[in-house]
């Protein structure tokens, strides 16, 4: 999805209107955070410069030698905006590897997926469910679903990372406090 990238005119007026609207303490606040970011990147760069690609290869290999990974559910939650419930669940099936289990929690009750929306060569395991409370429906979702790992998400998070779910499965079997 493109969006325009901001101009420092753009972000001195926000950091103004910030500051006008929720004094000094916000602004301070963002500031150190983004410090704190821009710290962790160079830090990263330096001494950690591939690591998510060598926890991919790992991950990627671990999968191909048959090495049993947890099993996925992705809770998708929606309310309108189809077009872009679409597009998020094509770019999840062109990026996935392994197997997922994918429910779209429908808040409005008008969401459909036809022949032909969705184009794959594997094999598609989607439920869409209509849903009016969503939130109490946590619970409902955790008993109901057959995956080990459950990622509750929203429609507008777009997955642009090619195998990312064999990533997601093999760190939670490396890691077992991961929760």
């Amino acid at each position: 999805v493109p969006y325009d990238e901001l101009t420092i005119f753009n972000k001195i007026s926000n950091a103004w209107k910030m500051i006008l609207n929720q004094g000094f303490g916000a602004f301070t606040y963002k500031i150190s955070r983004m410090l704190l970011h821009k710290k962790q990147d160079i830090m990263r760069m330096i001494f950690s410069r591939n690591e998510g690609k060598k926890l991919r290869a790992i991950a990627k290999e671990s999968f191909e030698n048959g090495i049993k990974l947890p099993t996925l559910s992705m809770v998708i939650t929606v309310m309108g905006q189809h077009d872009l419930t679409r597009f998020c669940l094509q770019k999840i099936i062109e990026n996935q590897v392994g197997e997922i289990e994918i429910v779209i929690m429908d808040g409005k009750g008008d969401f459909e997926i036809k022949e032909g929306d969705l184009k794959s060569d594997k094999p598609l395991n989607i439920k869409i469910i209509h849903d009016k409370e969503s939130y109490p429906a946590f619970k409902f979702w955790m008993e109901n679903t057959t995956g080990d790992i459950m990622l509750f998400m929203h429609n507008d998070v777009i997955v642009s990372d090619y195998g990312f779910d064999t990533t997601l499965r093999y760190v939670f079997h490396k890691y077992q406090k991961v929760g």
